[in-house]
């Protein structure tokens, strides 16, 4: 059974029938009568929600059947008054209640006592919507007082009777006065109970249970707002049994709802994500999801979109929190519902604090705290007004981010919210009171105030129960804010000198942090939901840089912070084992996998609009909206039945030492407050390099590098004509990042192998072509990179001895932006003993997975679409459609080398634990050994010759040694570099990134700019 009662088989048959037909229809069966108009209005109430063009129908037919009877009272009352509800539930209150006028005069004249105060509830919940409390208050209160003294036998009259208590607590909860709300539900309860006791037909019992069921879900609210999560939990709980019991759909949906709330305040972030989930199939049909869902569809779930959106901003899940409140916000503007409003404008003023667009930020904020303000609405107010003193402080002005927080909090509770009177609107909860006295810590610590500090520290741990006292609690009752109260606590003991304590405490915030982090599903949200948190590794590295520089333990345990803090994602997606089956669940759904198979081409030819003919990108606002709704749904359903990932360590020196081969060492670079540092690690060493250069040196420094680099983009004739000068500017440029970030540690390298590790914004720079003012980096040091420490170790270990590359397969797409592509592929097939070609309309998806299972490398010319803006959807185009970064990873890939010559291949977007996210992230996260990538656009014209070198150094000797000039010769540059890298074996030539810098030495060699050569890089060991 639904949410509704079922109705008789002669009333869905209506739904075949227009309503001129219908009404003839009834006319002839001598049916048109006022019991008929009567059980239409009756029917389409229950409908209003489940099936509202079902109940519009029936409402239309009773309309005209009420003109043709005259009109008369008894007739038009039901009617209007079913109307009235079906305008709520399309988000029309001011509709509603002219309607609900109508009926209530209707009833009146017609000396209908239960109509006329059916209609005064009704009128409750419309004057609320609109914000007008006072009116709905002297409505309800009146209502109660007259059906108080209705026969308590009368079983229309009671449900009304605990009716007009819902209405009221309701009422009282846009008002935040929930404990006032608790006894009205309380009354209710009572009512129910008494009632139940004296009724045995079953269709009422049926009717009381679905009223005990919407009671406890709505107490719940209020017990969530007071911070009684325990009681709250059971009250749910006992309304999903009753919703399940009754089969009411929509019940389950609003209970799934509020119980992913309230997880979501709890901390227990990936308990509610999987109820917000489970709550969009209670409420929306199926086929629609939230992102594509149109207004009317969302209309029942419009509690749970706003809802989800916070989840996805708890998550800094950005764009989909973004994309989530912009249906809200016109959800909510359209029905004239200003409390729901408010709360969207807030949290958009969140969403653009954390992307600091200053301006979106303070107009949303500021139309959240006059709407409250006009709702009288404290709770919400005071929480737009933290988050203006949090603009203020990310705005560096923490003096008026503290006298805004100390004026709200003066008035605020200090030991929990029991101080409050029980008939007081909310002002505070602890979730909010908790955020405010956490910010005004953080602003005492930045101007040096540390017994501020420590009374905070102090008032906050008061107010969620935890204890500050040394070992930390692992298994706090309000874990999201105790890990943030611990890691403000390791910053004020460091501040006053007390190195260890404030290790401990910081190391007790990671281990939270950590504890939240591997409960989350998937690995972007596990890496997204470290974008606001990188603060707390970085302090705890701190901890150990205050040391003694060459304190080997200090060193060791600053290393360890630093992998703990980065890269985790990918780890952890490497060591799923990820195949074809981690879809089985869908696979065996056929509408799930009909919807997959739509979806994808749905957004295959969105792909190629945005590409356009000539192979540039084009995102116009219409396109980019097409691109996240379809994209939206995409992901949903990826994430519904992804693999969970259990958690992975990160390693520690010793390992990392132990997994680099004796020749080579590491350059594993860092940030910490605005300092760029450095660990040069060897197998028998480490040495730890501070102060390299401030991060906005950096900045600066790698800007001027891209532009210098994109100006090539101008055409190769323009290259041609200008070429000194642009080569001259460009190795400044690289000279100047050069100086920066590498020369400090050149006194310390001893080996002509170096793995580097970037992090932050060096991973979008080409290191291997620094200029020391003589020679690019290159030319000294073959080069070859990895995400991280953690991760070089573990491909380290996967790694088989080198075997002879035999098989290969080459895709090159038929498309005439790249003409060199099939051309590419036909030249690397004859280096390889078994080639296979998978050209024009082979390359396909098919082919791709076949070639994935049986070559030692696999090679791909073709389009890369890197998507900034959503990096999981970048994706490679093949001749039957796009391949994005999720479905890479089901590749059965047993390739050892995967070449991408493609645009951007190897370009990500960084999101939180320094998690690179991209095409190359796709065959990483298959499980590839080795990957060719790109940081920029691929030139067709010269990638195929450059492609060829490649494969001639990766299959042969690359380089000999010069016994009688006794230095370093390099065979494709001919140019004598003594001391510059010792004679390579046939087994070194066959190394992917030797037979890259080979390649890359000739390219130079025939004076080609670097812009057409330089942007291969190699990922691996």
């Amino acid at each position: 059974m639904a949410d509704v009662l079922p109705v008789p088989a002669w009333l869905e048959a209506l739904n075949q029938q227009d309503v001129t037909t219908a009404v003839v229809t009834l006319n002839e069966q001598n049916a048109a009568t006022p019991a008929l108009i009567s059980e239409l209005a009756e029917a389409a109430l229950g409908y209003v929600e489940v099936d509202p063009a079902t109940a519009a129908h029936w409402l239309q037919i009773a309309a005209a059947m009420v003109q043709q009877l005259g009109n008369s009272p008894q007739l038009t009352a039901p009617v209007a008054y079913a109307q009235a509800r079906l305008q709520v539930a399309q988000g029309d209150p001011r509709q509603a209640e002219s309607l609900l006028l109508q009926a209530q005069a209707a009833w009146q004249a017609a000396g209908n006592e239960s109509g006329y105060q059916r209609t005064s509830l009704g009128m409750t919940q419309v004057l609320a919507m609109q914000g007008r409390y006072a009116e709905a208050e002297a409505v309800a209160q009146a209502a109660i007082a007259h059906l108080a003294t209705a026969d308590p036998t009368d079983f229309a009259l009671t449900l009304q009777h605990i009716a007009a208590h819902h209405n009221l607590a309701t009422l009282l909860l846009y008002q935040e006065r929930h404990a006032v709300a608790l006894v009205e539900y309380e009354h209710a309860r009572q009512l129910l109970v008494h009632l139940r006791s004296a009724t045995t037909d079953p269709q009422q019992l049926q009717q009381l249970s679905l009223e005990l069921a919407h009671n406890e879900l709505n107490r719940a609210t209020s017990l969530t707002f007071l911070d009684d999560p325990t009681a709250a939990e059971s009250a749910l709980d006992h309304a999903m049994t009753l919703f399940d019991q009754l089969g009411a759909a929509l019940g389950r949906g609003h209970t799934r709802t509020n119980l992913g709330r309230l997880y979501l305040r709890t901390g227990r972030y990936a308990a509610a994500l999987r109820t917000f989930d489970a709550a969009a199939r209670d409420l929306l049909a199926p086929g629609v999801t939230m992102a594509t869902a149109a207004l009317e569809q969302l209309r029942p779930a419009d509690e749970l979109l706003l809802e989800h959106a916070t989840a996805y901003l708890v998550m800094n899940l950005l764009p989909e929190a973004t994309l989530a409140l912009a249906q809200c916000e016109r959800l909510f503007r359209s029905a004239e519902q200003p409390y729901e409003l408010g709360q969207t404008r807030y949290l958009q003023g969140v969403v653009a604090l954390r992307t600091e667009e200053w301006t979106a930020t303070a107009s949303a904020l500021t139309e959240a705290t006059t709407l409250m303000g006009t709702l009288q609405n404290d709770f919400w107010r005071n929480r737009s007004l933290v988050a203006q003193a949090v603009l203020a402080y990310y705005q560096q002005t923490p003096v008026p981010a503290a006298m805004l927080l100390d004026s709200l909090l003066a008035a605020s509770p200090t030991t929990g919210l029991v101080a409050q009177a029980a008939d007081q609107a909310l002002g505070w909860d602890m979730n909010g009171l908790a955020e405010a006295r956490l910010l005004r810590m953080r602003v005492h610590l930045d101007l040096n105030e540390l017994d501020g500090a420590q009374q905070q520290a102090e008032t906050i741990a008061l107010l969620i129960n935890h204890s500050l006292a040394l070992p930390a609690d692992p298994s706090p009752p309000w874990p999201h804010l105790a890990l943030r109260l611990r890691h403000l606590v390791g910053r004020l003991e460091r501040a006053r000198g007390n190195h260890a304590q404030a290790r401990q405490h910081l190391q007790a915030a990671v281990d939270l942090l950590e504890r939240q982090r591997t409960t989350l599903p998937v690995e972007e949200i596990r890496s997204a939901f470290l974008d606001d948190k990188s603060e707390i590794y970085a302090d705890l590295v701190q901890t150990f840089l205050d040391a003694a520089p060459t304190d080997p333990a200090a060193i060791a345990g600053a290393f360890a912070a630093v992998e703990q803090a980065r890269s985790r994602a990918l780890l952890e997606r490497l060591m799923a084992a990820v195949d074809a089956t981690e879809l089985s669940t869908a696979a065996a759904n056929a509408d799930a996998q009909q919807r997959l198979a739509e979806v994808r081409e749905r957004l295959h030819w969105l792909y190629n609009q945005l590409l356009g003919e000539s192979g540039s990108r084009r995102l116009d606002a219409h396109t980019s909206q097409q691109l996240q709704e379809a994209e939206a749904v995409l992901r949903d359903l990826e994430w519904r039945h992804s693999q969970f990932m259990t958690q992975a360590q990160a390693v520690d020196l010793k390992l990392f030492q132990a997994a680099l081969a004796p020749d080579q060492q590491a350059i594993v670079y860092t940030m910490v407050d605005h300092e760029v540092l450095a660990f040069v690690v060897s197998q028998q060493d480490v040495i730890l390099k501070r102060k390299l250069a401030t991060v906005e040196e950096l900045r600066l420094a790698a800007r001027e590098v891209h532009f210098q680099m994109g100006r090539a983009e101008l055409g190769r004739d323009y290259v041609l004509q200008h070429e000194p000068r642009l080569l001259s500017r460009l190795q400044a440029a690289l000279r100047r990042v050069h100086e920066l970030i590498f020369a400090p540690l050149v006194s310390h390298l001893s080996c002509k192998r170096l793995l580097l590790i970037p992090y932050g914004l060096i991973h979008r720079l080409p290191l291997h072509v620094l200029w020391d003012g003589a020679h690019y980096l290159l030319e000294h040091y073959e080069c070859s990179y990895a995400p991280s420490a953690s991760i070089a170790a573990y491909c380290r270990q996967r790694q088989h001895q080198a075997a002879p590359l035999q098989s290969w397969a080459g895709f090159a797409i038929n498309d005439p932006s790249i003409p060199s592509a099939r051309v590419e592929v036909e030249q690397a097939a004859h280096y390889f003993t078994h080639a296979h070609l998978y050209v024009d309309k082979a390359a396909s998806r098919q082919g791709l997975f076949e070639a994935a299972a049986r070559a030692d490398v696999l090679h791909m010319a073709t389009h890369g679409l890197f998507r900034p803006d959503n990096p999981f959807f970048s994706a490679l185009k093949l001749a039957d459609g796009w391949i994005d970064v999720r479905e890479l990873y089901r590749l059965p890939l047993s390739a050892r080398l995967v070449v991408l010559s493609a645009c951007e291949s190897g370009v990500g977007r960084l999101s939180g634990g320094d998690e690179v996210v991209g095409l190359a992230r796709g065959f990483l996260g298959a499980g590839v050994h080795e990957l060719v990538a790109t940081l920029w656009n691929v030139h067709d014209a010269t990638a195929a010759d450059f492609m060829d070198k490649f494969y001639q150094y990766l299959m042969g000797a690359s380089h000999h040694w010069d016994e009688k000039a006794g230095s370093g010769v390099c065979a494709p540059c001919r140019r004598p570099q003594p001391g510059v890298h010792p004679p390579l074996t046939q087994a070194a030539a066959v190394r992917p990134a030797a037979a890259l810098r080979a390649a890359q030495c000739a390219a130079l060699q025939s004076g080609q700019h670097p812009y057409y050569w330089a942007s291969f890089f190699v990922i691996g060991v």
